[in-house]
C-alpha cells in the first residue's frame, strides 16, 4: 500500500515536472517568436533607410507609404492583410487567419523602428550605406530564422507561395516564389510612378534580396539548429 502511494506521488511529481518544462519551453518559444519579429522589423527599416533598394514586398509597403502618407507599418499591415484574406478565400479555410498574428506584430515593430528609433536619420556615403544594407540583410534573415524555428505562424508569403503553386499547377516552389517576388516589384513600380518617385524603394538590392533571403534564412537556421534541438524541440 505504501509502495503504491509512493508510486502515485512519483507519477504526480513527474507529470508536474513535464508540465512545468512544457510551459517553460512554450514561454521561451513566445519570447523568441516576438524577438524574431522585432529583429526582422529592424532589418527591414535598416535596409530601406540605405535607399539602395529593399526586399520585394517591402518596396510595395514603402512606395504605398509615400503615395498615401500612411506609415510604413500601416502599409505593411494593409498589404499583408490583403494577402491573408486572399489565402483564406482561396483555401476556403479560416485557419489561415492565424497569420494575422505576425502581420499585426510586424507592422507595429516596423513603425517602432522607423518612427521612434530612426526618425529623421538616413545614412550617407556609399560605403557606409553598402555596409548597412548587408548588415540589414543579415539581421532581417536572422529574425526570420528565429520566427521559423519557433514553429509558430510564419509570414503569410509561404502560404501564398503554395496557393500560387496550386493555381498554376506547378510543383516548383522556386518558380512560384519568383512569380510572387516579380509581382511585388511590379506593384511597387506602379505605386512608385503613381507617387512621382519613379521606382521608389525598388533598386538593385531588391533583386539581390529576392534571390538571397531564402538561402540566408537557411544559413541562420543551420547554425542555430543545435540551440533548437537543445531547447525548442523538447
Amino acid at each position: 500500500m505504501v509502495d503504491r502511494f509512493k508510486q502515485h506521488l512519483n507519477e504526480m511529481a513527474m507529470t508536474m515536472m513535464k508540465l512545468y518544462l512544457s510551459n517553460k519551453m512554450n514561454l521561451l518559444r513566445i519570447i523568441l517568436y516576438g524577438l524574431g519579429l522585432f529583429v526582422t522589423a529592424f532589418g527591414i527599416i535598416l535596409i530601406i533607410r540605405t535607399n539602395l533598394g529593399a526586399g520585394p514586398w517591402d518596396t510595395v509597403n514603402y512606395n504605398l507609404h509615400v503615395l498615401t502618407g500612411i506609415t510604413i507599418g500601416t502599409a505593411s499591415f494593409l498589404i499583408n492583410t490583403s494577402i491573408v484574406v486572399f489565402v483564406v478565400l482561396y483555401n476556403k479555410n479560416p485557419k489561415f487567419f492565424i497569420s494575422m498574428i505576425p502581420v499585426l506584430s510586424l507592422s507595429l515593430f516596423i513603425d517602432f523602428w522607423d518612427i521612434l528609433i530612426f526618425g529623421t536619420y538616413y545614412p550617407t556615403g556609399l560605403i557606409w550605406r553598402l555596409f548597412l544594407i548587408v548588415l540589414g540583410a543579415f539581421i532581417l534573415t536572422f529574425g526570420l530564422a528565429l520566427v521559423v524555428m519557433t514553429r509558430y505562424p510564419a509570414m503569410v508569403f509561404e502560404e501564398l507561395t503554395f496557393v500560387v503553386m496550386r493555381m498554376f499547377k506547378t510543383k516548383s516552389f522556386l518558380i512560384a516564389r519568383i512569380f510572387i517576388e516579380t509581382l511585388a516589384i511590379t506593384i511597387a513600380t506602379i505605386l512608385g510612378f503613381t507617387a512621382s518617385i519613379g521606382f521608389g524603394a525598388v533598386g538593385p538590392a531588391s533583386i539581390i534580396m529576392a534571390a538571397l533571403i531564402g538561402p540566408m534564412v537557411s544559413f541562420h537556421a543551420r547554425y542555430m539548429s543545435h540551440f533548437t534541438k537543445q531547447t525548442l524541440s523538447r
